[in-house]
């Protein structure tokens, strides 16, 4: 489903404020997925020039066969410019699995793909004893354009080496969207936990008010993680990224920067559906 501006109900004055009512558009998966890559507003104006799929009023037809890319196959070459001069609105998404901790070896020299509660709890325990309201940083994280107005105290930092992030399959389906949509365009991208109180955002070098540099890009403040990721290496991870659109990928499965001390870790469903949930706080 998209949202988009009732086309026949226009914003109304009341007692309380200026009301806006919104449309729900019903539309297939290869067209959420274009408008996750590009923009909600430019799909939704191609659905309103093709007939079958929604017309001026964005109507919904349960029953239609063919998407848009089908019904008007110069869209797609559409969408493709607009991702490439406009970059991506979707600023981030929820996620089931998140964890951050830092990079751990085997016996063997190969990385631990799966994060111990002692790990992950020790990452954790280097956080500020007084972050700022995750209220505050949930709102922050939303924004849309080339910013983060937070601006911490230098002793509630804290600076690690190395990190490795592990997200589930359908979060990690969209990094190579994140570094080429957003991080690529000078944007950043956010993963919110849904279970619980963990936050990690991919920063360009230009937004401004982050709290991660060249020489430190891993830092964590209170349950929000930063990862800086300079221009040169978001084209190298999205290249190497792009075989997690592949439904032939053996999970899980984890991608190691050695120069970079930076991990991923995409998780099965499988071992995510049997964890125990976090303790409520």
């Amino acid at each position: 489903m998209l949202m988009a501006e009732d086309p026949q109900l226009t914003a109304t004055q009341t007692p309380f404020g200026v009301v806006n009512f919104v449309q729900i558009v019903g539309v297939c998966a290869e067209e959420v997925k274009a408008a996750q890559q590009w923009s909600v507003p430019g799909v939704l104006n191609i659905l309103k020039r093709l007939r079958g799929v929604g017309g001026e009023w964005l109507v919904t037809d349960m029953r239609r066969s063919k998407i848009m890319q089908e019904l008007d196959p110069q869209c797609r070459s559409e969408i493709e410019h607009g991702i490439r001069m406009e970059g991506s609105n979707l600023s981030g998404v929820s996620t089931r699995y998140l964890k951050t901790g830092p990079i751990v070896f085997s016996d063997s020299g190969e990385i631990l793909n799966r994060l111990s509660t002692e790990q992950t709890d020790m990452y954790q325990s280097q956080q500020s004893k007084n972050p700022p309201s995750f209220d505050h940083q949930r709102n922050v994280l939303h924004q849309q354009g080339s910013s983060l107005n937070i601006t911490p105290q230098d002793n509630s930092l804290s600076i690690f080496d190395s990190l490795h992030l592990c997200l589930d399959a359908e979060a990690g389906s969209l990094l190579s969207l994140a570094l080429r949509g957003r991080v690529l365009h000078g944007r950043h991208f956010t993963f919110n936990a849904i279970l619980d109180n963990q936050v990690v955002t991919l920063v360009a070098p230009s937004v401004a008010g982050i709290f991660v540099e060249s020489k430190n890009p891993y830092v964590r403040h209170g349950p929000w993680t930063q990862i800086y990721i300079p221009s040169d290496f978001a084209t190298e991870m999205a290249a190497t990224l792009d075989v997690l659109t592949s439904s032939e990928l053996t999970l899980p499965t984890t991608f190691h920067w050695e120069k970079r001390k930076l991990a991923i870790t995409i998780e099965c469903d499988e071992y995510i559906d049997g964890m125990k949930p976090p303790s409520p706080l």
